[in-house]
């Protein structure tokens, strides 16, 4: 390419020098250059910086402004370049945030902190809260499928791959190394599965909250579910699953199996145990259902620390935006533990006996979400907020005296939530 860019230069300034000076005759003798040339065949204005130097410079008097020009071409070029270079950089950055909820989220008369909420271009929604006197910081993930999506030859399914996700990703590949990071930020780890949710959560000191939402981030983006863990962590979901023998919790558990309707999948055994799990496909399965239903349209964080709104934003578009949407529905169970129509499943009084000595009263509503599509914030009692699906503002009044007639005869508390739905929540796997 050298040679004949050369070749070419002077040519061209061959014919210019010799058209210029020379008759019909002369001009159709002129001397024609190849690269490399002798110094004896270049014209009188052509010169070589040495006489064995083959690189010719031509010097002409238009090459001061074609110079000049060149230059101008080239700025020209960089000012295109780098205007196309922020182009791209907005619109990357307008990929990343498609919405910036404009309203602040419902919270107590007294709750001082800033909130934010947005939704990423992979349809994840993350609730931001900055909390500028807070000494530690929290990431809470919330996956929108639990046990009821357990298929019926794997039951405990979810819950088994909630502890495999714990033993490493691509880019955190070594096993537990959230909770070593917590150990080492003074916090802790911990998740847990319910019927309609999976959650993984953890609390470490400010400092590593960015590292720490992005070890928990991989499990989204990248798990290794590895093979020599698969057996050290169906051990432990069967631990969890004998601890429970011991425990208040476990005869309302199994009652609570025993008494739905067979043919809704909540009448099915949730916790895993070596029995259901002990398939030589289980890592397949863990596969199928990981792929089936971890999407990012289906799942919604909160972030709270003492950083600024603008740095947790930040911090979520670079961390989450990783996370595939895979578009996946939302699962949807039509068929209710306790239909209303059906007095099999309702107005029933049930006596068991606990574990250890104590008297409880427990009333349960069955409630469908789905009958209050209006339903809004203002419409749950202020003592229940948070606390899942609402009561009737006459019935609360009720449970309200009762409560007074309990303490008055010795009673300790009275509690209301607002789900029967059991959970299979793990010991804290931190400090």
């Amino acid at each position: 390419w050298y040679q004949r860019r050369v070749r070419g230069v002077l040519n061209y300034y061959t014919n210019y020098y010799y058209k210029s000076n020379l008759s019909r005759q002369e001009w159709k003798g002129r001397p024609r250059f190849s690269s490399p040339c002798s110094p004896s065949s270049r014209p009188p204005n052509m010169v070589s910086t040495s006489d064995t130097d083959d690189n010719i410079i031509v010097e002409t008097p238009g090459n001061k402004r074609s110079g000049r020009n060149r230059l101008a071409c080239v700025l020209v070029v960089l000012v295109v370049l780098l205007s196309l270079i922020v182009v791209l950089c907005v619109t990357i950055k307008a990929r990343v945030v498609l919405v910036v909820f404009p309203d602040k989220p419902e919270v107590p008369d007294n709750d001082d902190r800033d909130y934010r909420v947005i939704q990423l271009k992979n349809s994840i929604k993350a609730t931001l809260i900055s909390d500028s006197s807070s000494r530690t910081a929290s990431t809470s993930f919330n996956v929108a499928v639990g046990s009821l999506c357990n298929p019926d030859e794997v039951l405990g399914l979810a819950h088994y791959l909630e502890h495999m996700l714990f033993m490493g990703t691509k880019k955190y590949d070594k096993e537990n190394e959230a909770d070593k990071f917590a150990s080492d930020n003074d916090g802790w780890i911990n998740a847990w599965t319910d019927d309609s949710n999976t959650n993984y959560h953890f609390l470490v000191e400010n400092s590593g909250l960015k590292q720490m939402t992005d070890i928990y981030a991989q499990f989204f983006i990248s798990p290794l579910l590895k093979k020599d863990s698969l057996e050290r962590e169906m051990q432990a979901v069967e631990s969890e699953y004998k601890m429970g023998f011991s425990s208040n919790f476990w005869p309302e558990y199994e009652l609570m199996i025993g008494l739905a309707s067979p043919a809704s999948p909540y009448s099915r055994f949730s916790t895993g145990s070596i029995s259901t799990l002990n398939r030589t496909d289980i890592r397949e399965k863990l596969w199928d259902f990981y792929d089936a239903y971890y999407s990012a349209n289906l799942i919604t964080v909160a972030i709270i620390g003492n950083e600024t709104l603008d740095t947790l934003q930040e911090w979520a578009e670079e961390i989450f935006t990783a996370i595939p949407n895979k578009e996946k529905s939302k699962p949807v169970f039509n068929v209710l533990p306790f239909p209303k129509a059906d007095s099999r499943y309702i107005t029933r009084q049930v006596y068991y006996q606990p574990k250890s000595d104590m008297d409880s009263l427990k009333l349960i509503f069955p409630v469908n979400i789905r009958d209050y599509p209006n339903l809004s914030y203002h419409h749950v009692p202020a003592g229940l907020r948070g606390q899942g699906l609402p009561l009737p503002v006459p019935l609360y009044s009720r449970l309200h005296h009762l409560s007074c007639l309990l303490h008055q005869r010795g009673g300790t508390e009275l509690r209301a939530g607002g789900s029967v739905l059991r959970s299979n929540r793990e010991r804290s796997r931190g400090s």
